[in-house]
């Protein structure tokens, strides 16, 4: 086959994905502006909208191909496997790159064919749906029910023991119409499909994390195998994610819808799928910005060390987690306790000075004098004398008055002036002789010596001596000196 056939044929099968992608829109369309009490919108709706037509990825050769792909490689023990050369290169890889764009299309189909589902059991049981909200229960809770009228005497153990009760007592009060053979027939077969198209997608979601260990060990380590194999094939293969920068890495997978008008209250700026990961969401809300610069810088450590293939076994890849770890308890430890200090003393001015002694003399020494008191006083009815003083006339007040312009005179002795305290006049007493007057001297004049050194000691006791014998001998008179019979 040629180049141009190749062409040809890749543009036939993307005309006909996109033409079931329309039809599959517009069938969304048509079932939500519906209104299914209508009889004729129903019919219009079964002729023109089969499951055949809704199950296109379902029955392509691709869904079976990559399916039985999965269980032939998922047989083979992960320990036995080892990868030589680009890892852009292995088998495996490419298997897990066809198995995440299948799992996008499955998606899509879950969505038609459980909206197809509701829409035509409706008619039986229209609570189910808000009931049962899971649709893999909701499936299978209708496999179930089909068009029984009592549904009490039917085993709903696939159901928690609460939805049970909720979905007995609702089924018995509800306005239900049979539905017909063929009806019932294509809600069966459309229960079956979306139970194989979510067990195929659990398969391949299971597969696809238990390769990335071997793909990207170390990535796999810090963020999981699944939001690790979301940024793989997001960025077309491990060698194009170790050429993104960590800024750039923390928003692959952005939503794109958060800037056409919708809110954005949910939606977190400058996030993507590493913002899912399970080391991110550990955190508490205020600090998960924060954790999603730092794990995305490591995980572009991690990715480059997975290029390389250097530690195969994801040791570089729990080093750098028990890094962020130890990170985040730093973040989180509580700031010490503060102790609670006392307000300090308010200042309120000046404080006025201890009084005393001394302080009572210094006031007294710039007191008002009694001159300048008798100056200033008045008397009242009498004519006052004024003198001139540098050109101004003052009053003398009582001064010039016969009798009352007087001013005591001083004693001599004033208690203005600070004298010497008792502690210091009591060393001076004790240093200080009182029987020796300042101007004494030990030096002394004799005729015959002329200046001869006596001791003042010796001189004092001679004296007392004298005293003593003139007090014994000529105090009473002459007859005192008499000797007694």
């Amino acid at each position: 086959m040629s180049l141009r056939d190749d062409l040809l044929a890749d543009l036939a099968d993307l005309d006909d994905n996109m033409s079931d992608d329309q039809e599959q829109d517009h069938y969304i369309e048509n079932s939500n502006s519906m209104n299914l009490s209508d009889s004729e919108d129903q019919n219009e709706l079964k002729t023109n909208y089969n499951l055949e037509s809704l199950t296109k990825v379902y029955s392509s050769p691709e869904y079976n191909a990559v399916i039985s792909e999965i269980k032939s490689f998922s047989s083979t023990p992960l320990s036995q496997k080892k990868v030589y050369g680009p890892i852009e290169q292995d088998p495996e890889y490419k298997l897990v790159v066809r198995g995440n764009e299948l799992s996008v299309k499955i998606d899509r189909e879950m969505t038609v064919i459980y909206k197809f589902i509701r829409d035509l059991y409706s008619k039986k049981f229209p609570e189910l749906e808000s009931l049962v909200t899971n649709p893999m229960l909701y499936a299978q809770t209708v496999l179930a029910i089909g068009n029984s009228v009592d549904i009490t005497k039917l085993n709903l153990d696939i159901l928690p023991p609460a939805t049970k009760m909720v979905v007995i007592v609702t089924a018995s009060t509800t306005n239900s119409q049979q539905l017909a053979s063929n009806e019932l027939e294509q809600v069966f077969s459309a229960c079956h499909v979306l139970i194989s198209l979510i067990e195929a997608k659990n398969s391949i979601v299971a597969y696809v994390e238990s390769r990335m260990s071997l793909i990207a060990p170390n990535l796999s380590e810090i963020i999981g195998s699944s939001i690790a194999a979301k940024l793989v094939i997001e960025a077309e293969g491990l060698t194009g994610l170790s050429k993104v920068p960590s800024c750039n890495l923390q928003v692959i997978g952005k939503n794109s819808q958060s800037g056409i008008g919708l809110s954005v209250i949910s939606n977190k700026k400058h996030t993507g799928y590493i913002y899912d990961s399970e080391i991110v969401k550990s955190v508490p809300e205020d600090f998960r910005t924060k954790m999603l610069r730092m794990v995305s810088a490591k995980s572009t450590l991690a990715i480059r060390v997975d290029l390389q293939r250097q530690a195969t076994d994801g040791s570089i890849g729990r080093k750098l987690k028990q890094e962020l770890v130890a990170r985040v308890e730093k973040v989180l430890e509580a700031s010490p306790l503060k102790h609670t200090k006392p307000l300090p003393v308010p200042f309120e001015g000046l404080k006025p000075r201890r009084g005393g002694k001394r302080v009572r003399r210094e006031k007294e020494s710039t007191a008002m004098t009694e001159l300048r008191k008798k100056k200033n006083r008045l008397l009242f009815g009498v004519e006052q004398e004024e003198v001139v003083i540098m050109d101004e006339m003052e009053s003398v007040g009582m001064l010039g008055q016969s009798g009352l312009g007087k001013v005591r005179a001083s004693n001599g002795v004033s208690d203005k002036k600070i004298g010497i305290s008792k502690k210091y006049q009591k060393l001076l007493n004790r240093n200080t002789n009182p029987t020796t007057s300042g101007l004494a001297t030990s030096l002394a004049f004799t005729p015959v010596q002329g200046i001869e050194l006596s001791n003042p000691k010796a001189l004092l006791e001679q004296q007392k001596k004298v005293a003593e014998a003139n007090a014994r001998y000529f105090s009473g008179g002459f007859a005192s000196a008499l000797p007694k019979k």
